[in-house]
């Protein structure tokens, strides 16, 4: 999040709590197109790799990176094809 409060921080403090040691980072976005497109970027930079799997019919928002990649959009006008 871009604009930190101390309820914020509060709150991301105690969600890390309650999950295992090794995550305890949190992030927090306005949409469902921001956190879809954040795990995009956070798969490939851990992965190295670029390729995608998902399934037929799904819905991931109207971002770029994402409209490349969702078939509600990929074979259809403003798609990638």
């Amino acid at each position: 999040m871009r604009y930190l409060s101390d309820i914020i921080i509060r709150y991301a403090e105690a969600i890390t709590k309650t999950l295992p040691s090794k995550l305890e980072v949190c992030t927090f976005v306005n949409s469902g197109s921001e956190a879809n497109d954040l795990a995009l970027r956070m798969a490939k930079l851990y992965s190295g790799h670029e390729d995608v799997i998902c399934l037929e019919g799904a819905y991931h928002g109207h971002v770029k990176s994402l409209i490349d990649v969702s078939p509600y959009k990929y074979e259809n006008p403003g798609g990638f094809v």
